[in-house]
């Protein structure tokens, strides 16, 4: 009688189970890679700018009485109409005075609330990059089509240095990619198109964020140079390598002798004082053009002038502006609070109730961001050994994030116009993409998104279309 044997080892069917789940391991690491997070920031951006394209084409454009200095007269070029058409709904806002600033300056004493880096870089790649286009339309377009790619350009980047943040904060997967979904599609979309600062300031404050994570401290202060030209909030980012000084005063028994703690220790402090010098210099410019106006030579068109007389703006010809008689002359906090009356709890009043209910959904999910943090805080608090063990620890991680964002929530709600807060925030804190895309992975696995996720979803969709569309046709938004 022959003997069937049956060979060693696993079961078929465990034998092929483990293989599928091999596969798919392998299938997920190719699907959850930077590279796929780019491809979704820049689908966003199309996607915002052909709902900005119909927007400004169909739908008649409000007329607010906001700044909007003429232009100079030049002959039009074949490609101006075109420009206007595809980019025309990007120009409105705060976006005049970026490329106003641009193409002539700091004429007016308004404008020195909007920093200079991206202004200068808008011009610069306007009168180099692009400088083929001036034979094919106005320089205003020009500028237009500069500030449209730069922002374009500085959102791939961005996604890129969140993508690589995450994984040192939560860890590979698939949720570093969610949290670039959550950013490619967030509610401040179409700040992060328009002629705006928030898209280069995003970008900087990943690449800041990531190179002190990676103890990389040149990249670090470079960083938050460039963060500080680009907007004031940016001189708030000096507290990461500051928080990364008092850890390693936690965390020092790596360093076996005092030397190297020193030596490091001046690294990093050479980091924030150099990272928060360009404030200060842009301050300093400010005090020399309206406080020093016989020193500021450059000649500033009739047109120009005609209109600040109209307006009643304030230009470097004039005599000296009250805030250059100040013990220290603030230029940044006069222009806020003496034209846009920015102050601790000066927009409380009941007709700004609107803005506030328009602010109320990105109030509410950072404050869950950061009670998630806390509760992770509190649950490796109770599981750690000791103190300097929890230090150490991985949630701990997630301080600076944290104060950080905990820091722009009261700020916006009681200092600063309400319906900035949206893109303030999105544009300052990766936090709360981290917190988005934890909903999102735990969807995944369950199939079944929850309510909360549901609403998060709608939130970010419904603000990134009608956001667009009033933004576009000069009608008040976030």
């Amino acid at each position: 009688m022959t003997v069937i044997r049956r060979r060693k080892g696993r079961p078929k069917c465990e034998h092929l189970s483990a293989e599928l789940s091999n596969s798919k391991n392998e299938s997920d690491m190719v699907w959850y890679t930077p590279r796929k997070a780019i491809k979704f920031a820049a689908y966003s951006r199309i996607i915002v700018l052909v709902i900005q394209v119909i927007a400004n084409y169909l739908l008649a454009d409000h007329e607010p009485d906001v700044f909007n200095p003429p232009g100079v007269q030049e002959p039009v070029g074949s490609l101006d109409p075109a420009v206007e058409l595809l980019l025309g709904g990007f120009r409105r806002w705060d976006s005049i005075y970026m490329l106003h600033i641009a193409e002539h300056g700091y004429t007016y004493e308004n404008t020195v609330a909007f920093f200079p880096a991206f202004p200068l870089l808008v011009k610069g790649i306007g009168m180099s990059l692009l400088y083929p286009l001036q034979h094919l339309m106005t320089f205003r377009h020009v500028l237009m089509v500069s500030a449209f790619l730069l922002n374009f350009t500085c959102f791939l980047i961005a996604a890129w240095y969140l993508y690589h943040l995450s994984t040192i904060l939560i860890g590979k997967g698939n949720r570093p990619l969610f949290s670039v979904l959550a950013f490619s599609f967030n509610p401040a979309s179409i700040f992060m198109s328009a002629a705006y600062s928030e898209t280069l300031f995003v970008m900087l404050t990943l690449a800041l964020m990531y190179h002190v994570e990676k103890k990389q401290c040149v990249k670090a202060t470079i960083a938050l140079a460039l963060a500080t030209a680009t907007r004031s909030n940016g001189v708030v980012l000096a507290g990461y390598p500051l928080y990364f000084l008092l850890k390693t005063l936690f965390t020092s028994d790596q360093y076996p002798r005092r030397i190297g703690m020193i030596r490091d220790w001046m690294k990093w402090f050479s980091c924030v004082l150099y990272g928060l010098l360009p404030f200060f210099v842009f301050q300093y410019m400010c005090y020399v053009v309206y406080c020093k106006g016989h020193v500021y030579r450059k000649a500033v068109p009739s047109l120009l002038i005609d209109y600040a007389r109209d307006r009643g703006y304030h230009v470097p010809s004039d005599e000296p502006s009250q805030w250059c008689y100040h013990q220290i002359p603030y230029a940044y906090g006069y222009i806020q609070k003496h034209h846009w009356n920015v102050g601790l709890g000066n927009y409380f009043e009941l007709k700004q109730i609107p803005n506030f209910l328009l602010a109320t959904p990105v109030v509410i999910l950072s404050l869950y961001s950061v009670f998630d943090c806390i509760t992770e805080f509190h649950i490796s608090y109770k599981q750690s050994p000791s103190f300097r063990s929890w230090v150490k620890g991985k949630p701990m991680m997630y301080t600076p994030y944290l104060l950080h964002l905990l820091f722009l929530v009261l700020y916006g709600v009681f200092t600063v116009h309400i319906q900035i807060l949206t893109r303030l925030i999105y544009s300052s804190s990766p936090l709360i993409y981290i917190s988005v895309s934890k909903m999102l992975a735990k969807c995944t696995k369950t199939l079944q998104p929850s309510f909360p996720l549901k609403l998060i979803i709608w939130y970010h969709f419904l603000f990134i279309i009608l956001g667009t569309i009033m933004h576009t046709n000069f009608y008040p938004w976030t």
